[in-house]
């Protein structure tokens, strides 16, 4: 759909940022990403989004979720789902096994917009790009929720 529409832009949630990578890369459109899950960005300064040990250090918790979700996404037993073999069909290098797919985009400058209050969720992480955005958080302002009296 995106070779014969092309659009001007590409946006992503958090499940499907790989394939907005693929689409991206393959066909030269603009991406963004729009995050409810910010800690799914990797940081120094959080846990990641489900912690496999709270012993462990945050940056460890978030390798080890990327693992999990590397295996699901290029499971072997599964070869109608692979990633890295949809990538390679385009003409792409495969997803390296030890790099998280947002740290990547973290590292390219990928806009990311998060709609949650810079307060709320704590403040800004100083390890995240100047792309990754908090925004606020998102209410619907044109009438049609009714006054509470």
């Amino acid at each position: 759909w995106a070779s014969r529409l092309q659009p001007d832009l590409i946006m992503f949630g958090f499940t499907v940022a790989n394939m907005a990578m693929i689409l991206s890369e393959s066909l030269q459109i603009p991406m963004i990403g729009f995050l409810l899950q910010p800690t799914g960005i990797p940081s120094k300064q959080y846990p990641s989004v489900v912690p496999l040990d709270w012993a462990m250090k945050p940056e460890t918790a978030h390798k080890w979720n990327y693992r999990i979700k590397l295996f699901f996404e290029n499971n072997p037993i599964d070869n109608t789902a692979m990633l890295n073999s949809m990538r390679a069909n385009r003409g792409l290098s495969p997803f390296s096994h030890r790099v998280n797919n947002l740290t990547l985009m973290m590292k390219q400058n990928v806009p990311l917009v998060i709609p949650i209050n810079e307060t709320a969720f704590g403040g800004r992480p100083d390890d995240w790009n100047e792309h990754a955005v908090l925004t606020d958080f998102i209410f619907l302002r044109n009438g049609a929720v009714p006054n509470l009296k």
